[in-house]
Formats: C-alpha cells, sequence, structure tokens
C-alpha cells in the first residue's frame, strides 16, 4: 500500500488497475517493519511489472448495497480504492536507511 494507517485489505479484495477494472484478488497481507501494509495477490500477468501502479478495494465486512450510477446524487458514500504499487520481489536496501519501496516515501 502507498499509505500508512489504510484498512487491511482481506483474502479475495478485489485489484483494480488504473482504470478500475479488475485485474486479480488479494491472497494475503501483513504489515512490515516501516509500517507499511505489504501483501500478496493474484494479479494479470500484464499488469506485475514493479512500479506498476494499482488500486485494491478494502470491501465492507457485511456487503451493502450500493446505488446504480446514474441514482447518486451529493452527499452518497460511495466504495473508493486505496493507492498501492507493484513491487519487486528483492529490494535493494542501502546500508543504515530504511527500504524505500519505488517511491513510497515521496
Amino acid at each position: 500500500m502507498r499509505e500508512k494507517g489504510v484498512r487491511v485489505p482481506k483474502t479475495g479484495d478485489p485489484v483494480t488497475d488504473r482504470r478500475g477494472q479488475v485485474i486479480g484478488y488479494i491472497t494475503s497481507c501483513s504489515l512490515d517493519g516501516e509500517g507499511y501494509l505489504l501483501g500478496l495477490a493474484y494479479v494479470d500477468k500484464r499488469y506485475n511489472r514493479p512500479g506498476t501502479r494499482i488500486g485494491i478495494f478494502n470491501l465492507p465486512r457485511r456487503p451493502r448495497s450500493e446505488k446504480a450510477r446514474e441514482d447518486l446524487s451529493p452527499g452518497d458514500r460511495v466504495l473508493l480504492h486505496d493507492q498501492a504499487v507493484v513491487l519487486g520481489r528483492f529490494p535493494i536496501k542501502k546500508r543504515g536507511q530504511p527500504v524505500d519501496w519505488l517511491g513510497l516515501e515521496e
């Protein structure tokens, strides 16, 4: 995840591309030593390059009914994705510095 303090995704939560198209699903997630969430997901191979920006929808525990787009009005609540990025398998850590997962500290 690109931000600290977001809700932990659950197994089965959808992963999306920049346009909101589902490209995969979360399989696991945990907190790293720097306070970021790191997870695994099955993702379409077109989106598996390190640095690819993706979205993760943390679905609510209890399903709620969503309004159709044409029925939305000001003040309605909608589900938004959290920003994430595809990471390389083995990050390079400079001695004495925390790992910067592809610009997460920007």
